[in-house]
């Protein structure tokens, strides 16, 4: 077991069993601390593991700079230290998450709901070609004559551009006839 001074000289130098070393004790000294602060919280007490992980990514990056202002000479001390630095991270994480989680849950209320709860509109295009497609040229035709935004303007799929163009001229039933022809015949697969 390493002397408290040289434990913390060897974690500044990034030392990986004087990690180990530190970690076992910040461990035995926080866990503790830190499951019963979950708890009064009202948090899963399993996540101290989380919280540590947490301590000990905080730790790795500022390179125990806290061990620094540690002025004990003793393992008990050390622990003593390491516990409260532990279970003060501890509740700043805490509080961090509570505000994390009442932010989701403000901007969930004011999301709502969608506004609409059919279709999408890829979906009702889709829907589009997939009946264009199934449809003869004179049933697309009178489609587009009654529409008032044609779909397209080139056609459905595998026609030419100018048998759309003979469309718009061919008009001899009245849009209303057209109409209720195209929904007996096209009504149940929309």
């Amino acid at each position: 077991m390493l002397s408290v001074t040289e434990l913390i000289g060897r974690c500044q130098a990034n030392d990986a069993i004087a990690w180990q070393e530190l970690w076992n004790i910040i461990d035995r000294a926080a866990r503790y601390r830190i499951r019963r602060l979950l708890r009064a919280r009202r948090l899963d007490e399993t996540q101290d593991d989380d919280v540590l992980q947490d301590l000990y990514e905080h730790m790795r990056n500022d390179y125990c700079m806290r061990l620094s202002l540690f002025r004990g000479t003793t393992h008990g001390e050390l622990r003593a230290f390491m516990g409260k630095v532990a279970y003060r991270f501890a509740k700043k994480l805490v509080v961090k998450w509570k505000r994390a989680r009442g932010k989701e849950e403000e901007a969930a209320n004011y999301a709502g709901s969608p506004a609409r709860d059919g279709p999408t509109e890829r979906q009702i295009e889709s829907a589009r070609r997939e009946l264009e497609s199934a449809m003869p040229m004179a049933d697309w035709r009178k489609l587009q004559l009654i529409s008032d935004n044609p779909f397209s303007s080139t056609g459905p799929p595998g026609h030419s551009k100018a048998s759309c163009a003979e469309s718009r001229a061919m008009a001899k039933r009245t849009i209303r006839q057209w109409r209720l022809e195209l929904i007996r015949k096209y009504g149940d697969r929309i």
